[in-house]
């Protein structure tokens, strides 16, 4: 299940983001340069979705490095929303049964890297 967990992240939802972001593939690694770190958890129910303890979702936690020039497609800084359309699209995702992607909180964002990383070590992560 982990391997089918990281597919889906790297082949469907980065690729929704990526072409919301840029539709021309060549740049794709320029608008969302670095897609590779996150971590992969599991037996732990989601915060939106619960589920019995035998049905726990996998999910994965990231940070995804939007560049400013294209933020504005990515998500509205004025209304905190992302953009209906990458909304749209996310939810279309047979596999994805809920998501949360919100700016980084500069003021805490040790407190989430601590959480997200939950002291593994970065062996573990990739």
């Amino acid at each position: 299940m982990k391997l089918a967990t990281k597919y889906e992240y790297n082949k469907k939802v980065l690729t929704k983001i990526r072409k919301r972001l840029c539709r021309l593939t060549n740049y794709w690694d320029k608008v969302l340069p670095i897609t590779d770190f996150y971590v992969y958890e599991y037996d732990q129910t989601s915060f939106f979705k619960k589920v019995s303890n035998n049905q726990s979702p996998h999910h994965i936690h990231g940070i995804l490095p939007i560049p400013n020039r294209v933020l504005h497609k990515f998500y509205n800084v004025e209304t905190g929303e992302l953009d209906p359309r990458l909304v749209k699209d996310l939810k279309s995702l047979p596999k994805v049964s809920t998501f949360l992607i919100e700016p980084l909180r500069l003021d805490h964002k040790e407190a989430w890297f601590n959480y997200m990383l939950k002291e593994k070590m970065m062996s573990e992560l990739m």
